[in-house]
């Protein structure tokens, strides 16, 4: 027979109402155990509420209510249900013994007993109890909290709490379990309370997981938080029995929680400090940049002593790479603040490599260096992608690679990777004979401000592969490196998976309509608004080739709404930082104002980051960076002002109308014929001054590009398609740049020795 534990004495409750049959139970059984009495039912559920037994011993045939109802609601009960029930009747039939075990009771003794047969059954039950309560105390202590079972009466009361309890509150488990135990609600923070009862409830009659966090007072006067999961426990007729779950210590995660979000507070602040001090160095620095590089570029037009022209040139430089500095450390910071944007359309990958040997083809010249670009057959006609990044990218990884070659080729290729009929993998590879990059070095030159040795003697800032890789990463490709110190390197820009627009949305994305074909406007009166006079000069300088336009001046935004008021301007250009009323206000004021609303408004200013751009479109209907070249001014004028066509300038000569040509080869002799001298006079009047008529510069690269096309020479079709491009976009300093190269291209034409050919749209020069 198991003994019972020594380490325990467990509390009997016999229930009977002959005192008799108590008095002799009780002699056997006090002193093992813990004896206590009852002479009805309705005492013996009071009892168990009060104090739960560890066994019962119930007879049958009471007064009021017999044994099976007093076991039946003992079973019915969360707290009491488990407690061990034997019945001791005169009752000896097997129905009453098949009733008995049938309402919960686990033994059924029939009288007159044998007080040694009872005590034998007690301990049999008792040690099986004790076995269960073990196997069940193991599974619970290795549930990582307190688990837990609550009273459907009061939701704040426990009729059962593992040991787990006093770990997290450091309260004992019995303390608030069983009957007398105390309310939770004595440690739960003041605040909590609804929230807890709201969500149970809730959670209960929607038949639910319920769960919350919520604060306790621990025993030492500490804060704990608990978080608390558990669901209602319901009988065969769906009634709510009790609620069963656990609590959980979570106060290390919400420390931890809190001091990620101090941190990442501390992050968002550091950044707004950063960007805010990035926003007001850019500003700074623009503000006189603008007046430095606008003068510049006035100037450039109008001196011709060729030493004076080379320290002007060396001021512009200068002036540009600061820029380039600015805008390099500010999108770095946009990248690693997450605030940088990309903007994907259809795109044609092979008009970007022909845009980019156009841009590097003089350099390259300069340095003796072969620029060529090839194209695979299968590349397709458009692409999904951000072509402003792409260019970005491109134009870091061939300008480093043109800066840091002395002799030999600069080689752009671009190929598939794959092809399926919606996605296609593009890979751009920029190959140079350059100096080279040491293996150990080829992944340090990824980090910003870093150019290991070459640096010293080629200049930069060492942002430009940092902000590539991130853009590129951005894009969901990733840029790949090889090289060789003294024979060059291949950097390798791979983009997976692109997507290939539909012919529908390919047929959407044709070029922009072309801009006035003349820079000469009706006449209009223009608003100034700006406290330096400095950058009111400059404006009104790149303005004054239009002797038809009347330009006001304003220092302020209230000087701004009385002029227009007054004179009711064409167009407005708007400075932002201004004493008395800043450009934002007075721009919302006009916009609102029923007679000036019509305005447009360009804001112009040196405050260059997104959400300040986003800021000034919310009152503006355009906005110019600073500092402003004549080309922005050109192409505000023109999106905004009434063109007038016909300035008085003498025409351009037209292409002569010929046939079809029918030869298969490059017709050289014949090209220098109809080239030579009237073209070459055109481009020498263009070229004295650039900006003088931008219809001329269309007529003049449309002409040459019919030219080319009937004379089957690619390389002035695609110098006459550049043209119109540059003169589409009022882009002045693009223009003289490509047409610098037309004398090279008529050496060539002439010695009749071009080595060029047409690469699938792209020229591919040696």
């Amino acid at each position: 027979m198991p003994p019972t534990p020594a380490c325990h004495r467990y509390r009997i409750l016999i229930v009977d109402d002959q005192p008799a049959n108590i008095q002799l139970l009780h002699q056997t059984l006090k002193h093992e155990y813990d004896v206590s009495m009852a002479t009805s039912g309705q005492q013996a559920i009071d009892f168990c509420q009060r104090k739960l037994p560890d066994l019962v011993l119930l007879d049958v045939q009471m007064p009021g209510m017999d044994g099976y109802e007093v076991c039946r609601r003992l079973k019915e009960e969360p707290a009491t249900r488990d407690v061990p029930i034997i019945f001791i009747t005169a009752r000896d039939g097997v129905e009453d013994q098949t009733r008995g075990l049938e309402t919960g009771a686990v033994d059924f003794i029939t009288k007159p007993v044998n007080p040694l047969v009872v005590l034998a059954r007690m301990r049999t039950h008792l040690a099986l109890k004790h076995e269960a309560d073990m196997q069940i105390g193991q599974l619970i202590a290795n549930i990582p909290g307190a688990f837990y079972r609550r009273s459907r009466q009061d939701f704040w009361r426990f009729d059962f709490l593992s040991e787990r309890f006093e770990e997290i509150t450091g309260y004992l488990a019995e303390t608030f379990s069983g009957a007398g135990g105390r309310d939770l609600r004595e440690l739960v923070q003041d605040g909590d309370h609804d929230a807890i009862v709201g969500e149970m409830q809730q959670a209960v009659a929607q038949n639910r997981i319920y769960q919350f966090d919520y604060r306790l007072s621990h025993q030492d006067g500490s804060t704990r938080w608990v978080h608390e999961r558990g669901r209602g426990i319901v009988d065969d007729q769906g009634a709510l029995k009790c609620l069963e779950g656990a609590i959980f210590d979570i106060t290390e995660r919400k420390l931890r929680e809190d001091e990620a979000r101090r941190a990442r507070r501390e992050a968002e602040r550091a950044n707004r400090s950063k960007s805010e001090f990035l926003a007001s160095m850019s500003h700074e620095i623009r503000t006189p940049m603008n007046a430095i590089l606008g003068f510049s570029e006035l100037l450039s037009h109008q001196i011709k002593d060729p030493q004076q022209s080379e320290y002007l040139t060396a001021i512009r430089q200068s002036g540009k790479a600061l820029l380039t500095l600015i805008n390099d450390i500010l999108d770095l910071s946009k990248i690693e603040a997450g605030r940088l944007d990309l903007h994907y359309a259809a795109m044609n990958p092979g008009s970007l490599l022909h845009e980019m040997e156009t841009i590097f083809r003089f350099k390259a010249q300069e340095k003796a260096l072969a620029l060529r670009i090839v194209v695979a057959d299968d590349i397709p006609a458009l692409i999904h992608m951000d072509e402003a990044r792409l260019r970005q990218v491109l134009l870091n990884l061939l300008g480093n690679a043109v800066k840091f070659t002395e002799a030999g080729s600069v080689t752009l290729t671009l190929e598939c990777s794959e092809r399926r009929t919606e996605q296609c993998g593009l890979i751009f590879r920029v190959a140079d004979t350059g100096i080279g990059i040491p293996q150990d070095k080829l992944q340090m030159i990824f980090d910003p401000f870093e150019q290991i040795e070459r640096g010293v003697c080629y200049g930069g800032t060492g942002l430009g592969l940092a902000i590539s890789r991130r853009l590129t990463a951005m894009m969901g490709g990733e840029i790949r490196v090889e090289s060789t110190p003294g024979r060059g390197s291949t950097f390798s820009v791979l983009l997976p998976a692109l997507k290939i627009p539909s012919p529908d949305v390919a047929g959407e994305a044709e070029p922009p309509a072309p801009l006035p074909e003349v820079c000469c406007f009706r006449p209009a009166t223009l608003l100034l608004v700006d406290d330096q006079k400095i950058n009111r000069d400059l404006l009104k300088a790149y303005l004054a080739p239009h002797p038809e336009l009347t330009v006001l001046e304003a220092e302020n935004g209230r000087e701004a709404i009385d002029l227009a008021l007054e004179h009711r301007p064409q167009l407005v250009v708007m400075d932002v930082k201004m004493p008395v009323m800043n450009g934002i206000d007075a721009s919302r004021f006009m916009k609102q104002h029923e007679q000036l609303h019509t305005i447009p408004i360009i804001i112009a200013s040196a405050s260059v980051m997104n959400e300040q751009k986003q800021e000034f479109l919310r009152v503006a209907d355009g906005f110019i960076a600073k500092p402003i070249s004549r080309n922005g001014v050109l192409q505000i004028l023109s999106r905004h002002l009434k063109s007038a066509t016909g300035c008085g300038r003498p025409p351009l000569p037209e292409a002569a109308a010929a046939p079809p040509a029918t030869q298969e080869e490059e017709d050289l002799a014949g090209l220098w014929a109809e080239l030579d001298p009237q073209w070459t006079d055109a481009w020498r009047k263009l070229t004295a001054n650039p900006a003088v008529d931008i219809g001329a510069w269309m007529r003049y690269g449309d002409n040459l590009r019919e030219i080319g096309k009937r004379h089957r020479y690619a390389p002035l079709t695609a110098f006459g398609e550049q043209i119109q491009k540059n003169a589409t976009q009022c882009d002045i300093l693009a223009l003289s740049a490509t047409a610098g190269a037309f004398p090279g291209l008529m050496s060539k034409i002439k010695s009749g020795g071009s080595q060029s050919r047409r690469v699938n749209g792209i020229i591919k020069a040696s």
